[in-house]
């Protein structure tokens, strides 16, 4: 069985079943870093998205626009063949599932994960090309391509030292490629509010088995709320701008700490740690406004 293949079947039936990931982290490596870049920039974006790229955008939105007012409704959408998700059940109970109308296989599901897994970035600016590279494997089942060439061929990280949004979005779809699935594309976007951004998570997670990545500020000073991921490092708060894939949720936003969301962060020895995290959904949400507030879903 194939390496993501497991990573699925492992996390969810392991960590999931054993508190839905409550309070497991990985042990963070020591802080070895300079200074990291500061907040994340959109960037002057000279690459748009095609009409009809634009079009499979404002369709997903309204999908998503439908899953904001009736939580739910996104599973009576066709899912993807050849994809895998893993849904959450109440009391923790899970079922993996695969392609088209595999969403039924549970009833009222209270959440779902896809089994992507986290990548170390390879220097203190690179968490978007980790990022990037986190969604190909996924999607192609195999380590695709390397975070130099993702820089050097989409992001063009190296160059700014940062990288920009709108690049993510460009590294993203030009590194699915042909795997995107159909009716799908990635975009950024600020969502106007947690419930909006949280309807986006789900319809890229339940919807479309495909992962988000968002732009946060994981530590920043004076604020209520860090990412798990960074808070027990000796890194000292400050405006980092930082790249993480949210993987899965479990229950619809309800402006509570109760709702879950899972993430892979790939930033041990700059600053946070790699691994796979969990935190409350208001939480990931403040650490996306402390930033520039985009996702790329």
């Amino acid at each position: 069985m194939h390496r993501l293949h497991n990573r699925v079947i492992s996390v969810s039936a392991s960590l999931l079943l054993a508190g839905l990931l409550v309070g497991i982290s990985p042990v963070a490596a020591a802080d070895t870093s300079g200074q990291l870049p500061g907040p994340v920039q959109l960037g002057p974006d000279p690459t748009p998205l095609t009409l009809a790229q634009q079009l499979i955008v404002q369709q997903k939105l309204a999908v998503a626009q439908q899953e904001q007012l009736t939580p739910g409704s996104i599973r009576s959408i066709p899912h993807p063949a050849g994809l895998h998700a893993t849904l959450i059940g109440a009391n923790g109970t899970v079922r993996e599932v695969t392609g088209v109308g595999a969403v039924t296989a549970m009833a009222d599901p209270e959440g779902a994960m896809v089994g992507t897994t986290a990548r170390q970035q390879a220097k203190y600016d690179y968490c978007g090309p980790a990022a990037v590279q986190v969604v190909a494997d996924y999607i192609w089942w195999t380590d695709k391509y390397s975070q130099q060439y993702i820089s050097d061929k989409w992001t063009k990280t190296d160059a700014t030292q940062q990288t920009y949004v709108y690049r993510v979005r460009n590294g993203l779809n030009g590194a699915v490629g042909s795997m995107m699935p159909s009716g799908f594309i990635y975009d950024y976007k600020q969502p106007a509010n947690g419930s909006a951004w949280h309807s986006l998570l789900r319809t890229d997670i339940m919807g479309y088995y495909m992962p988000q990545v968002a732009s946060v500020s994981p530590k920043q000073a004076g604020k209520p709320y860090w990412l798990s991921s960074w808070a027990r490092t000796s890194k000292a708060p400050g405006t980092y701008g930082h790249y993480i894939v949210l993987n899965g949720y479990y229950l619809v936003w309800d402006g509570t700490s109760n709702p879950s969301v899972y993430y892979d962060d790939g930033s041990g020895g700059y600053g946070g740690s790699t691994g796979p995290f969990e935190d409350p959904a208001t939480h990931i949400w403040a650490v996306v406004t402390y930033g520039n507030g985009y996702v790329i879903w």
